[in-house]
């Protein structure tokens, strides 16, 4: 309303009551915060309140919007007041849309239009203040936008002022953040809200529940219906489920209300026309949280879940995750209710589960991808990005990230600086991996397809869209298809499209945005050049050909990380470039080529399922991405062949496009690699009976006499330090081939020392001197006794057990028949003889009647020979 000193009055509004001390606070503070209830007008009146008192003099002000709809509606219904057209004292201006003059004095803007702006003018010597409106979303730009804006105020302007609004906010946090600015906090709600909790819990199966509790509510209450759903896929499903319930009732309508609906649709639920009798049921997806009015409305009904964008760190992209809200953007949706009068919200889940709700929504940079963040940083040419004052610091793994990205487009140089082609990108105004793509595809006058890609990517509802089923259950992750669509409608109309099963809607809003972006590139681009014929025909829209042969090198051009290349000809399964593996469904009808670029990958089970996707061609790699390409050469060693080989690769990342078998390899080449194999695998080693007993023989003297210290020769001790004890006496080994058993015999002496090695020798030696002067090997194993297999004819005469260990440990005995089988196990040998040798004299007669058994084996010489070779040698 406009007085009559005209100017406006705002008593028709709750914020009017805090004004006059707003305008105060900002006459003398350059940072202030303002919390007031959702409804208040403060997005209306506080912009227009600071014009009118001229605090600023001749400067303009900025207010910045999370939403396109709600700067549009805003500066409309500012402009209502003013009695003016948008443009005059109050424009606004977002993506593909501007609408101010040399006269506007309040523009509202998105949060990306603030940075582009101060990244082209960082002074901003025509703005006097800037107001972050509904800071509490906290979304990865307004931070950003932020940031920017503190830094311009701390370095360049410390007249610039800063306002911070919303009716949720952290105030401690802002407080500290913002140097202990004045909080302003306005009046309470006029028009209560009473909140129905529901008396269940919220299950993961919620959207029947929530339609039959809107059926319900309807049957309640008159007026309006504003319900929040999480995203547009679920309002359409709802709408579809709500309609085939109210066919017999006329008077009630199902509207819808989301970001990527026509504007045009957008401003008929902005403006609803109440007639007696109707009602309107309106979903909407969180942008009718905040700044926005729908009128008539009596009741919300809230689902109490939104989508929010994270980081997945296994895909390296940016997916919408479902998530509960916060007990901010519960109270922010509850209040759309009481704008004008008392009402009432329902809430799906229970008091209980609401009392466990975090406070506030957790901050976007927490959990988002950063790439663009960080080119816009890269640009700012701050030192140090963690001086700089955050909101929120983002997370140093996630920036590193996204550094790495940046680096592998050519958009940062090695040390983090921005490059020419970085600052290009960043001129493009979208995401540097769709900014890359179209500068890439530039290149090869490809530019048009590009830009139809990136429309398609930042258009397309991962919801309802991107992976949209036929009767069968099937879909198709070929992103041609899609694109042929988009040609036949451009051609042909709309039914073209419908006709290949691609959905319209779709193809007329992409249709829509690729126009929109082709005019700010070629403004980017060529600024005021003027563009040859040949410029301005490879903008014009791509021939059915070139969609069908070159799509999948276009994608890829921004996917590079994500070429794949099909494992064999009988499988689905994929090998991307950076190294991860893929499948397509077995629902997918795309044809399982060669070599796929991958747009899209999402999570199933423990595969990676592919969901957007284009054939490449063999042929068009080396010339597309030649630049990936690399020849490598791989020495390694063979484990069944047990020999060290080499081959040359073509590889595209992870990829082998080619293999080349190397004869020649160099002697200490060789060496190299067989070391390293021995490091990991010492089983490698020749190893005897000899050198095997040699270990048990000191780890048995170990548990015999701890006392003496002696090291462990077992497997993983020697493998820990086999570059001490053997690599120095196989200098001249450089092969497995050449190795030999005297070179670990040498090397394990070494290992344990000569002290050591002559106390294993003395306590526990290798050898046993029998009786007849033949040397008998001892037979060590941990743990247990020694065994001795020695023939019973070379016992003879011994009436005593032999020991170890100096007398401390008793060998046990296997005495050999003349085959060299045990046909006695003792470790009391005296007690044999008088014993049991009787019976077994008896079985050895029987079965070598030809040798000599004696009566009395303890009066008899011990010998080695049978009766026949006794007598020769006698």
């Amino acid at each position: 309303m406009v007085n009559k000193s005209d100017h406006l009055d705002f008593s028709f509004l709750p914020i009017n009551e805090c004004l006059p001390t707003l305008l105060g606070k900002l006459k003398e503070h350059n940072r202030v915060i303002l919390e007031a209830m959702p409804g208040a007008g403060k997005t209306t009146a506080v912009p227009l309140a600071v014009h009118q008192a001229k605090i600023l003099g001749q400067k303009k002000i900025l207010m910045l919007e999370p939403r396109r709809i709600a700067a549009r509606s805003t500066s409309n219904f500012m402009s209502q007041l003013l009695k003016e057209n948008v443009g005059d004292t109050v424009g606004y201006s977002v993506r593909f849309e501007h609408f101010s003059g040399p006269n506007t004095k309040i523009e509202v803007v998105t949060e990306g239009i603030l940075t582009k702006r101060l990244q082209k003018d960082p002074e901003l010597s025509d703005i006097g203040l800037i107001i972050f409106d509904e800071f509490h979303e906290r979304n990865l730009q307004s931070d950003l936008a932020l940031t920017l804006t503190m830094d311009v105020q701390e370095n360049l302007r410390d007249d610039l002022k800063i306002l911070i609004m919303s009716a949720t906010l952290d105030l401690d946090h802002l407080k500290s953040f913002f140097k202990n600015a004045p909080v302003v906090r306005g009046p309470e709600s006029p028009y209560p809200v009473e909140v129905i909790h529901s008396v269940r819990d919220m299950s993961l199966d919620w959207f029947m529940p929530f339609k039959d509790l809107i059926l319900d509510v309807l049957k309640r209450h008159e007026g309006n219906i504003l319900v929040f759903l999480p995203g547009s896929g679920e309002i359409l499903k709802l709408k579809k489920e709500l309609e085939n319930n109210w066919i017999s009732e006329g008077a009630v309508f199902v509207k819808t209300l989301y970001g990527q609906m026509p504007k045009a649709l957008q401003d008929e639920v902005l403006n609803l026309k109440e007639k007696p009798g109707h009602r309107f049921v309106i979903l909407s997806t969180p942008i009718a949280e905040t700044s926005v009015t729908i009128p008539g409305i009596k009741v919300v009904i809230d689902s109490g879940l939104s989508k929010v964008p994270f980081l997945d760190h296994d895909l390296g992209l940016t997916k919408l995750q479902l998530r509960k809200i916060s007990k901010g953007q519960a109270k922010q949706r509850a209040g759309r209710a009481g704008r004008l009068s008392s009402g009432f919200c329902y809430r799906l889940w229970s008091e209980a589960q609401h009392n466990l709700l975090q406070e506030e929504r957790s901050p976007e940079i927490l959990f988002a991808d950063l790439s663009s963040t960080v080119l816009e940083v890269a640009n700012w040419e701050v030192p140090d990005w963690r001086e700089m004052n955050w909101p929120t610091t983002p997370p140093i793994e996630n920036f590193q990230k996204a550094e790495v990205l940046l680096k592998y487009l050519g958009c940062l140089n090695h040390e983090g600086k921005i490059t020419a082609h970085g600052r290009d990108v960043l001129s493009l105004g979208i995401e540097p991996r769709l900014g890359h793509m179209v500068l890439k595809a530039k290149c090869f006058g490809l530019q048009s397809l590009a830009v139809d890609l990136t429309a398609y990517l930042l258009e397309r509802d991962t919801s309802s869209h991107s992976r949209k089923k036929d009767q069968s259950g099937h879909f198709n992750s070929d992103l041609c298809l899609f694109l042929e669509a988009l040609h036949d409608y451009r051609k042909l109309g709309a039914q073209a499209a419908q006709g290949l099963g691609v959905n319209p809607f779709l193809v007329k809003r992409v249709d829509e945005t690729s126009r929109n972006l082709k005019k700010r590139f070629i403004k980017s681009l060529y600024q005021k050049q003027r563009l040859s014929e040949e410029d301005r025909a490879q903008w014009e829209a791509s021939p059915l050909n070139i969609i069908e042969d070159l799509t999948g090198v276009v994608l890829g051009m921004a996917y590079t990380d994500r070429l794949a290349k099909r494992r064999n000809q009988n499988t689905k399964r994929y090998h991307l470039l950076s190294g991860k593996g893929a499948i397509l469904l077995n629902e997918d009808n795309q044809a399982p080529h060669d070599f796929l670029a991958v747009g899209e990958l999402r999570k199933k089970g423990k595969d990676f399922s592919i969901t957007v996707s284009a054939r490449v061609k063999e042929g068009q790699i080396q010339k597309y991405f030649g630049d990936y390409v690399k020849r490598v050469r791989e020495t390694s060693w063979d484990q069944s062949e047990k020999i060290v080989t080499a081959f040359e690769y073509e590889k595209l990342g992870a990829i082998t496009l080619k293999r080349y078998f190397v004869k020649d390899i160099g002697e200490e080449e060789k060496r190299t690699i067989f070391l390293e194999a021995l490091k990991k695998d010492i089983s490698l080693l020749p190893w005897d009976e000899g050198t095997l007993q040699w270990v048990e023989r000191v780890m048995t003297v170990r548990e015999w006499c701890p006392e003496l210290n002696i090291p462990s020769v077992l497997e993983k001790d020697l493998q820990r330090k086999i570059d001490e004890w053997l690599f120095p006496f196989i200098e001249e080994v450089f092969e497995l081939k050449d190795l030999r058993s005297k070179h670990l015999e040498e090397a394990l002496s070494f290992f344990l020392g000569h002290e050591f090695l002559l106390k294993v020798d003395e306590l526990a030696p290798p050898f046993f001197n029998s009786p007849t002067g033949r040397k008998v090997r001892i037979k060590y194993e941990r743990g247990k006794n020694p065994i001795l297999p020695i023939k019973i004819n070379e016992m003879y005469g011994q009436t005593k057990t032999p020991t170890l260990c100096k007398g401390k440990v008793i060998m046990t005995i296997h005495l050999l028949n003349p085959a060299g089988r045990p046909v006695q196990i003792t470790n009391r040998l005296e007690d044999f003889w008088k014993g049991s040798y009787e019976l077994v004299r008896k079985e050895l007669n029987r079965q070598y009647p030809k040798h000599d058994w004696p009566l009395d084996p303890l009066q008899r010489s011990p010998s080695s020979f049978s009766k026949q070779k006794k007598k020769k040698r006698d």
